[in-house]
């Protein structure tokens, strides 16, 4: 008695994880694709470059044929690259800033000052 008939929303089962599920793999035209990008420039880039272009990518399914690198000295956002040198050189040419420093040096910029008034 009370309880809820089987398959119904309060049976206590639940819908499986999608993050758990695997995803499936990319297309090879689609890895060409990123992989042509990337080599376009200096074989790496910002993981958002890629997944803005080419929507609906789960960045679990580029680390199937990519490097995925994370910058934890700067803002901390993740990197792909073709292989691990071209993530590092990547990596140690970004700019050692936080979001939160360079705000603050925006906001510690005086005003020129014009001479000759």
């Amino acid at each position: 008695k009370g309880e809820p008939p089987e398959g119904s929303a309060d049976s206590g089962s639940r819908r499986p994880d999608p993050s758990a599920e695997p995803l499936p793999p990319l297309d090879p035209a689609v890895v060409q694709s990123i992989r042509d990008v990337l080599l376009s420039g200096p074989g790496a880039c910002k993981i958002g470059n890629i997944t803005s272009v080419f929507t609906g990518i789960k960045k679990g399914q580029l680390l199937q044929d990519f490097v995925i690198m994370r910058d934890d000295s700067g803002i901390g956002i993740d990197v792909i690259a073709v292989d691990e040198e071209s993530g590092h050189k990547f990596l140690a040419s970004m700019p050692p800033t936080s979001a939160g420093s360079a705000k603050k040096k925006k906001e510690k910029k005086k005003p020129k000052r014009s001479d000759g008034d």
